[in-house]
C-alpha cells in the first residue's frame, strides 16, 4: 500500500485553457496587459495571488490583486475542465491496489471541491487539501506534513505525484518522493532539476508504475 497524493491542475485535470483565459480577461477588466498564454501558464500552480502578480508585468496594488482574483473566480468556467484521458484509469488502479490517494492543490477548497465533483472524482481521495487551507502554501512542506498526519504516516512515506516544480519542491521539503509528469505546466528537465525521482510523459506510463 502506498500514500500518494495528487495535484490537481495540470496533473489530473486539463485546466490551463480554463485558467488562461479566465485570468486574461480578468486582467482586461482591471487594466492591466496580460501577459499572454505561453508566458502565464508555466505560472499555474501556485498560489491565486503570485499567478495574478506574474500574470501582468505591471505592478499591482493590493487592491487591484483583490479585484482581478474576483474577477478571475466570476469569469471561470468550470465546465471547460475535464480529466486527462487516461487519468481515471491511475486512479482507478491505485484504490484497486489499496493505495491511499489524496490532494494537495493550491487551487482553493470551494472551486476543487466542485471541479471533483462534476467530473466524478471525489470518489477517488479520501483526503484533500487545498491553497486556502494552509498558512505556508506550495512549495513548502505543509500540506504534506497535514496529509502525513490525517494518514498517519511520516511524510517520508508519501508519494507526491505533480506537473510543476513547486510540486517536486513541495515533496523535497518534507522529505517525500516527487514523481513528475510532463503533460502539464513545467517540462521534464524543470521537474528533474527541482528534485523529481523520475518523471513520466503519459498517464499510461504512471499507471504501469504503480501496477508493477
Amino acid at each position: 500500500m502506498s500514500n500518494i497524493v495528487f495535484d490537481f491542475d495540470g496533473t489530473i485535470a486539463d485546466t490551463s485553457f480554463a485558467i488562461c483565459e479566465a485570468m486574461e480577461r480578468a486582467c482586461i477588466r482591471h487594466g492591466a496587459e496580460y501577459v499572454g498564454d505561453k508566458e502565464f501558464s508555466t505560472y499555474i500552480g501556485q498560489d491565486l495571488n503570485v499567478c495574478i502578480a506574474k500574470a501582468t508585468t505591471q505592478v499591482l496594488t493590493k487592491p487591484q490583486i483583490d479585484g482581478v482574483a474576483r474577477s478571475y473566480r466570476e469569469t471561470f468556467k468550470f465546465d471547460l475542465v475535464k480529466p486527462f484521458v487516461g487519468i481515471v484509469e491511475v486512479l482507478q488502479d491505485c484504490i484497486a491496489n489499496g493505495d491511499r490517494l489524496s490532494i494537495a492543490s493550491s487551487r482553493h477548497i470551494h472551486s476543487l471541491t466542485e471541479l471533483l465533483q462534476m467530473n466524478g472524482l471525489s470518489q477517488y481521495f479520501e483526503f484533500v487539501i487545498s491553497g486556502d487551507q494552509v498558512s505556508n502554501p506550495k512549495p513548502d512542506a505543509e500540506m504534506l506534513l497535514i496529509t502525513a498526519d490525517k494518514f498517519q504516516c511520516d511524510a517520508q512515506e508519501l508519494i507526491v505525484v505533480g506537473d510543476t516544480k513547486w510540486d517536486m519542491q513541495m515533496a523535497k521539503n518534507a522529505g517525500a518522493t516527487g514523481l513528475g509528469v510532463t503533460w502539464g505546466s513545467h517540462e521534464k528537465a524543470m521537474l528533474s532539476d527541482a528534485g523529481a525521482a523520475t518523471t513520466f510523459d503519459t498517464p499510461e506510463e504512471l499507471q504501469k508504475y504503480f501496477v508493477s
